[in-house]
């Protein structure tokens, strides 16, 4: 199992946390660098979507 989480997350934090606890051949990895900046377009809706817009405020 892979798990990317955010390091600045207290809640990825702890997934990843007890993922170690419960399966040692899990493979944390933490967003970093090109990663993290990919990560924000993840279940975004298309651009210039006005829920999106309102979301954002």
């Amino acid at each position: 199992m892979r798990l990317l989480y955010d390091p600045d997350c207290g809640f990825c934090a702890r997934a990843a946390d007890w993922l170690r606890a419960r399966d040692v051949r899990a493979e944390i990895v933490p967003l970093t660098g090109a990663a993290a900046a990919r990560k924000s377009t993840w279940g975004a809706p298309p651009a210039r979507s006005p829920t999106w817009a309102r979301r954002a405020r």
